[in-house]
């Protein structure tokens, strides 16, 4: 979905200037390497064991959890991610703090819709 040439969503070139946006890419650049590494290890694995006629070993147990490790880091930065620029304004802004019913809620976010599907 574009934003009809109104270029990036708004609060885009604030996030890619701070550390939470280095900090999310590393995360998920750690992630899927080791992902990409253990899918690798596991063909590998199932290769040579149909070689020998025997049945594939499992992953470690140990390497499943640095994997979840992995991953729990990176929705950790993904969550940052969504309260610090969350569809009812930035917390720099101040929005929020005149936002008190929920009707007045509901439309904010549905207002910020576009914004948020470019956002994220």
């Amino acid at each position: 979905m574009t934003l009809k040439n109104k270029g990036l969503p708004r609060g885009f070139d604030h996030f890619i200037n701070t550390p939470l946006c280095c900090e999310l890419c590393e995360s998920i650049l750690d992630y899927c390497k080791y992902l990409i590494k253990l899918d690798k290890k596991k063909q590998q694995l199932e290769k040579d064991a149909k070689l020998r006629g025997i049945p594939a070993p499992k992953v470690l147990r140990s390497e499943t959890d640095k994997l979840t490790k992995k991953a729990k880091r990176m929705s950790d930065n993904y969550g940052r991610l969504i309260f610090r620029y969350r569809s009812t304004g930035f917390l720099e802004e101040g929005q929020e703090l005149n936002v008190k019913g929920f009707i007045k809620f509901k439309s904010i976010i549905q207002n910020n819709s576009v914004n948020d599907v470019a956002f994220y």
